[in-house]
């Protein structure tokens, strides 16, 4: 089979931008032209599997980032990430209460703050077990 650019499975070009959610670290306009999506990572996993925002000033440079960037470009993809360094990672992804609870607040996470998924690299990286466990919640996920 012969794919060209004008068939109907080709695909657009990609660029992605992660911000750290520190203030200092905002993308200025001509940044953001160049981007398709925009991967923020400043929440972070609680031990019973609750998705949170970090802080007060995280929330507000997530939602002022979101805003500004909508405004400017709006077919942006804004997607969140959760910080490597999670310490119950682990915990959450053995347990399965733990994990539907981090399942449903993904969900809600999404829902509430009107963005377009969550990035899971930092659970391609972990242990075996991990890894495995991200395979079951790939299954369990509606």
């Amino acid at each position: 089979m012969h794919f060209n650019n004008t068939s109907e499975f080709s695909c657009e070009r990609r660029a992605i931008g992660y911000h750290t959610g520190l203030k200092n670290d905002l993308l200025t306009n001509d940044q953001v032209v160049l981007l398709s999506h925009i991967v923020f990572n400043g929440i972070h996993i609680e031990n019973d599997g609750r998705v949170e925002i970090e802080n007060g000033q995280t929330r507000s440079l997530l939602l002022d980032l979101k805003s500004k960037i909508r405004d400017f470009k709006s077919n942006l993809k804004v997607i969140i990430s959760t910080k490597y360094e999670s310490d119950y990672l682990t915990a959450v992804l053995k347990n399965s209460a733990r994990r539907k609870i981090w399942i449903d607040f993904i969900f809600w996470f999404i829902k509430e703050y009107e963005i377009d998924g969550l990035e899971f690299s930092n659970l391609v990286r972990g242990t075996k077990e991990e890894r495995e466990n991200l395979d079951f919640i790939s299954r369990e996920t509606p």
